[in-house]
């Protein structure tokens, strides 16, 4: 299947490709999509190209490339194509919490009502959809029960469970798929000039999410939980409180020294950690290595999969979710890591005391 160079930067989402190309060819585009999928798969890549396919004078399937209306909607500076994200709380560039009816109002349900100021449509996307408050969702009801001609709104989400039914019934769901390994390698290497072997570990922990994989990456996620690792492998009682200082130090230094700057990016961490505590309840439970994420990546995960049994992985992983939670709560980071690290050195102690029987790994 070969299609315009503009959609083909979209991999591992042929069918919904197609199944938008149709729509455009056919002048059969809803005037509301609700493109649902996990985070940094390719759905805002493919909004774009969507908002370039339905602009682009020179095709009625595809965007051109070439045109100025193609390279406004690329640039961000088409009059016609609008991206809704969550407003700047602060005035430090921080995030609000939630998209509020606000933003909905002045950004999407009365600019729509205009006409066209140059393309065929009016389209907006909204990023993170998922986090419009239901007063926001209400105010964007009345635009969903009476579109106006022309008029082509596109919103994001990872989850339809925030969602009011009635916003989500009066929108096409399309559905996005996780990527696989090797396509997310491939993305990495050939799109991004990731070096193989590190785009192929990063690929594994990504769990299909190309932009997720880039995140730790660049971020500096994926290093600091192979540090992290290293240090829980070999730590000696009572380090507990050095590791989480040095740690706190790596999450004020990446993100740049805020409070919530080094919340954001502790989670990706935390993500890691989470996902090297599962792989060795997969190792201790004898399930089949297919299922690893971190596979051979990590040579301390090695070592500790040597002495950790099935349980304690268990109890390893539930002290990473009580984590997270604790830095969505607004918790105290320092005590948060220390509580974590504390329990965590605990039972890896305890482990290092009784070394567990080993099973056969299915293959």
């Amino acid at each position: 299947m070969r299609w315009a160079m503009a959609w083909s930067r979209i991999v591992g989402h042929e069918a919904v490709v197609e199944r938008l190309r149709q729509a455009l060819e056919r002048g059969r585009l809803p005037h509301a999509c609700l493109f649902v999928g996990p985070d940094g798969i390719g759905k805002e890549l493919c909004a774009l190209e969507l908002a370039k396919a339905a602009q682009c004078p020179n095709g009625r399937q595809d965007a051109c490339d070439r045109c100025p209306t193609c390279q406004q909607v690329e640039h961000g500076n088409h009059p016609d194509v609008a991206f809704i994200r969550r407003a700047d709380g602060t005035g430090r560039g921080e995030r609000r919490a939630a998209i509020g009816i606000d933003q909905v109002r002045d950004g999407i349900q009365d600019p729509i009502a205009l006409k066209p100021f140059g393309g065929r449509y009016k389209v907006f996307v909204v990023a993170e959809a998922e986090r419009m408050t239901e007063e926001a969702q209400n105010c964007l009801l009345k635009t969903l029960e009476e579109p106006p001609p022309h008029s082509l709104l596109i919103l994001l989400a990872c989850r339809l469970e925030p969602f009011v039914d009635t916003v989500v019934s009066r929108c096409q769901i399309v559905r996005f798929r996780p990527l696989t390994a090797a396509q997310v390698e491939r993305l990495l290497v050939a799109g991004h000039g990731v070096e193989a072997g590190l785009a192929g570990a990063l690929a594994r922990v990504a769990e299909g999410s190309p932009g997720r994989a880039l995140r730790y990456q660049a971020g500096g996620a994926y290093d600091a939980a192979r540090w992290l690792l290293d240090q829980l492998a070999g730590m000696p009682p009572g380090a507990e409180f050095a590791i989480a200082a040095e740690l706190l130090d790596k999450a004020r230094g990446g993100g740049g020294g805020a409070q919530e700057d080094a919340r954001e990016w502790l989670r990706p961490v935390l993500d890691l950690l989470g996902l090297a505590w599962r792989d060795l309840y997969v190792r201790a439970a004898g399930h089949s290595e297919a299922l690893l994420t971190w596979g051979a990546s990590s040579e301390a995960l090695d070592r500790l999969a040597e002495r950790v049994s099935a349980a304690t992985a268990r109890r390893l992983a539930a002290l990473v979710v009580e984590a997270r939670d604790g830095l969505e709560a607004n918790a105290n980071v320092k005590l948060l890591l220390e509580a974590m690290l504390l329990e965590t050195g605990a039972l890896l102690g305890a482990c290092a005391a009784a070394p567990r029987e080993p099973v056969a790994a299915v293959r």
